[in-house]
């Protein structure tokens, strides 16, 4: 409530009963108002609870002139006075931290990845998305870089995921570089444009200062940061299994260069993989992209280095065979899309 009152003279506000305010205003002593022209004896700012039409009433109980005179009379004013009330309605406007859309088709499988940069050494968050509930349905909320902190989250509200992590006991993760703190992964219901927003309500360091403003999801500090990615894919892709064949008696695996000597492209681009070794002479090693993240071989890439150790002198052959390859989208790939060579530097 405000009212002339506030900056020029006295005045007494009683807003104890609920629905009602009730106001009191007068003049510095030998100082009227002077409202021969428009003015606005009081302003109440009203937040709506729900949406609907209501009313709102006035009443102009009493009205002194400085003689004294009461210009109003049972809750109407004189005829040489005029009272009137307007309203207006100022839009709510959502705190958001970051939003994104994406088309998608029916069947669609849609990662949604939030992502965070901050200098701080993270220690918890606390995070809300928001999605098109009508349009997706949630399958899966995953903390890929926060794996062994205590996360929970409450997906009771259709298009709404609230998801909090905190690490254990006091573990802090680095995100100077950014990365995806929060995955969820829907499918699509039918075609259209998914879109989805999200709020920063806490990011903090073990020193518990937040890193975001709750009431505008912006970042307060300049080095921190949050974005949303959405992308369209299949469930994860394996890209293939690969086997390499070496002379035992010539060679052995470099266990120093990696616990098993073997190393794959999951080691910079993430994923899984699984190496066996059991076999003398024999490498098997197969490696699945993370679910919404396929490998991107374009340019020449390592997808598996074997380091074998020399047992004695002489000429041996190592062989290669890519036992099988996919797509994105499952599709096996063939000599006609894809290229596989072989070096064995010493």
């Amino acid at each position: 409530v405000n009212t002339l009152g506030a900056t020029n003279g006295t005045e007494i506000v009683n807003t104890h009963t609920a629905g009602k305010v009730k106001t009191a205003v007068m003049a510095k002593d030998g100082s009227p108002y002077n409202i021969s022209s428009t003015a606005t004896l009081q302003t109440i700012k009203l937040k709506a609870l729900k949406a609907g039409t209501f009313d709102i009433k006035y009443t102009v109980d009493e009205l002194l002139n400085s003689a004294g005179e009461d210009l109003a009379v049972n809750g109407k004013v004189k005829s040489s006075v005029t009272v009137t009330a307007s309203t207006s309605i100022k839009q709510a406007t959502k705190p958001v931290t970051g939003t994104t859309s994406i088309a998608v088709k029916k069947d669609d499988t849609v990662v949604l990845n939030v992502n965070l940069k901050t200098d701080t050494a993270l220690y918890g968050f606390n995070t809300d998305i928001n999605y098109d509930s009508s349009l997706l349905t949630l399958s899966k909320v995953e903390y890929p870089n926060f794996t062994d902190g205590t996360t929970t989250k409450n997906t009771t509200t259709d298009g709404l995921i609230s998801a909090i992590g905190v690490g254990s006991p006091t573990r802090t993760y680095n995100y100077k570089t950014e990365k995806t703190l929060i995955r969820a992964t829907f499918k699509a219901k039918a075609a259209g444009t998914a879109k989805f927003t999200h709020l920063m309500k806490e990011v903090v360091g073990l020193d518990l200062v937040n890193q975001f403003d709750p009431s505008t999801g912006k970042s307060t500090v300049s080095t921190t940061t949050s974005n949303l990615v959405a992308k369209i894919s299949t469930a994860s892709s394996n890209i293939g299994t690969f086997s390499k064949k070496y002379d035992s008696t010539a060679f052995a695996l470099d266990t120093s260069y990696s616990g098993d000597g073997v190393s794959t492209i999951k080691l910079k681009q993430g994923g899984s993989e699984s190496v066996n070794t059991g076999t003398a002479g024999k490498v098997v090693a197969t490696v699945t992209a993370a679910s919404g993240t396929p490998y991107t071989a374009s340019t020449a890439t390592n997808i598996e280095i074997v380091r074998l150790k020399a047992l004695k002198a002489g000429t041996f052959t190592v062989s290669s065979t890519l036992d099988s390859m996919t797509n994105s989208s499952g599709t096996a790939m063939t000599s006609s899309n894809v290229t596989v060579t072989q070096h064995l530097p010493i």
